[in-house]
């Protein structure tokens, strides 16, 4: 009875650590992806902001 609890238990607990290695290869891989996007959009926003400073700048000056 008591070896039967032990093995359950033993059992539940390499499910648990499996499930845990899987959702950190997902998280690792949606990081990577992530910073992928993050790297094509910088260049964009930057330009964007550039146009902003420009326009401020001409609204100052009148």
């Amino acid at each position: 009875m008591r070896n039967e609890k032990k093995k359950k238990k033993k059992k539940k607990k390499r499910e648990k650590r499996c499930v845990k290695k899987r959702r950190r290869k997902r998280d690792e891989e949606e990081e990577e992806a992530s910073l992928l996007l993050l790297q094509v959009q910088a260049p964009v926003s930057q330009s964007v902001q550039g146009e902003r400073s420009k326009g401020s700048a001409q609204y100052r000056g009148s």
